[in-house]
């Protein structure tokens, strides 16, 4: 009881905390003058955390103390009708529709604990529904009995978590597959375009490697960084580091879930991405296993998950940096600079020399004699990973698994023709090659 109730409070506790902190922080800053409104926008942002925290803890104060049977239960006659406006008095601006008709026979209930299981109930049908869709909340008699119904639009909650769904202090996450990646984790490699191909898909001349799309740019932000994508389901979070981003000369986006964070992705291609793990649509993870089918932006996970096990699944995703909540935005704002320094900048370019061609793997060009080498969107995946890990032997599952997905892992067929093709364009005698090496059984090897 005590490890889940802590497992809880880690878990729950460290957003609300996280944007109260950085509200705060914001507001005693001395490297930015705010301007009024958004002093009162960060003040009001900081209460309305520290009153989510505070329902928090009472909750997990109240449920510690149902568990351990010390919580006095005081039952009276009360009316549903009465109950439901004060149960949305604290949830600000959300939408919410209410279909609660008067009349309705009188239920035996705690009045203040029945209030508190409605906000909760809203509060998490809020969080998890879809941008600009309300939540409707309907009453209606059922013979002496009334019920109570919160309906929302969101994702749902998976099978295999149904069962221990209303279990004291279960997170739902979603299960591991047997090669160790979440149900339902798989290579998102971005939406098409008109012309058929992905918005990710990187063959076009004049575009960054590392982010697979829009011309190269520098900013005050930072070495070649300006665009930056936060991900996060608070909206208190979202605006603290919003206003504190764009003060520092960073344009910003926004995304309250993962299927918006992965479109905001392909369609707007941010700099950097920093994003939260506990999404109400994908797990966070599922997100950079996504992002790493077609981009390699850099991503901060910033996530109240601290435990060793979530940090290595995420860095093994492909995360660059795992910061945990709460944090000091003074150190978020120094990872996001140590990690700009480390993207080119404007007018470098990763090239690497290929027998007597150069491959440059930001522009999508291969030079070197009058014979022009195009190679396709598929060449240029396999290339790409090979040419980055230069004399390290790479297995056949990885490439297979990172070009064409999980799924073809034992379409060994693909790789022999591809690099059959990669070598007729780039080697000198592709019956004898140099460079493309192939290691029988294993998988391939760039030598310089």
């Amino acid at each position: 009881m005590r490890t889940a109730l802590l497992g809880a409070v880690s878990h729950d506790l460290r957003t609300p905390l996280a944007s109260a902190l950085a509200a705060v922080e914001s507001l005693r800053s001395s490297d930015v003058v705010w301007s009024e409104s958004d002093r009162d926008e960060l003040t009001a942002l900081a209460a309305e955390s520290l009153e989510r925290l505070d329902r928090l803890v009472a909750n997990l104060l109240d449920m510690s103390r149902l568990q351990a049977g010390v919580l006095g239960v005081s039952r009276r006659p009360i009316a549903v009708e009465d109950v439901v406006p004060r149960a949305l008095d604290g949830l600000g601006d959300a939408r919410v529709d209410i279909s609660v008709p008067a009349g309705l026979p009188e239920v035996a209930a705690d009045p203040a604990l029945l209030e508190r299981v409605l906000a909760n109930l809203v509060s998490n049908a809020v969080r998890h529904n879809p941008p600009g869709e309300p939540v409707l909340v309907t009453a209606s008699a059922h013979a002496a009995r009334v019920q109570v119904r919160v309906i929302d639009r969101g994702p749902g909650i998976a099978p295999a978590d149904r069962d221990r769904a209303f279990a004291p202090f279960q997170l739902a996450r979603r299960p591991r597959r047997p090669d160790g990646r979440r149900a339902g984790a798989g290579r998102w490699r971005g939406p098409r375009r008109g012309d058929g191909r992905r918005a990710g898909d990187r063959g076009d001349a004049g575009r960054r490697a590392d982010h697979g799309g829009r011309p190269a740019r520098g900013g005050t932000g930072g070495a070649g960084v300006t665009r930056v994508l936060v991900v996060d389901d608070s909206p208190q979070l979202l605006t603290a580091l919003r206003l504190n981003l764009r003060a520092r000369d960073y344009e910003v986006e926004v995304a309250a879930d993962g299927g918006q964070a992965l479109v905001l992705a392909a369609d707007w291609l941010p700099d950097l991405i920093v994003l939260d793990l506990g999404l109400p649509d994908l797990d966070g993870v599922e997100v950079i296993e996504g992002l790493r089918g077609w981009s390699q932006v850099p991503i901060i996970v910033l996530s109240g998950r601290s435990g060793s096990r979530d940090k290595v699944e995420a860095l093994d995703a492909g995360a660059d940096d795992y910061v945990t909540k709460p944090f000091g935005l003074d150190e978020l704002l120094a990872r996001i600079r140590a990690i700009t320094r480390r993207v080119p900048a404007d007018g470098t370019t990763p090239t690497v020399a290929v027998g007597g061609r150069l491959v440059d793997l930001a522009r999508k060009t291969v030079t070197g004699d009058d014979r022009p080498v195009h190679l396709t969107p598929t060449e240029w995946g396999i290339l790409e990973i090979l040419l980055r890990s230069p004399g390290t032997l790479v297995p056949q599952r990885r490439l297979l698994a990172e070009v064409w997905g999980p799924g073809y892992v034992k379409e060994t067929n693909y790789l022999r023709v591809y690099m059959a093709g990669l070598r007729r364009k780039l080697e000198a005698d592709p019956s004898r090659p140099r460079h493309l090496i192939t290691e029988p059984g294993m998988g391939y090897r760039f030598e310089p």
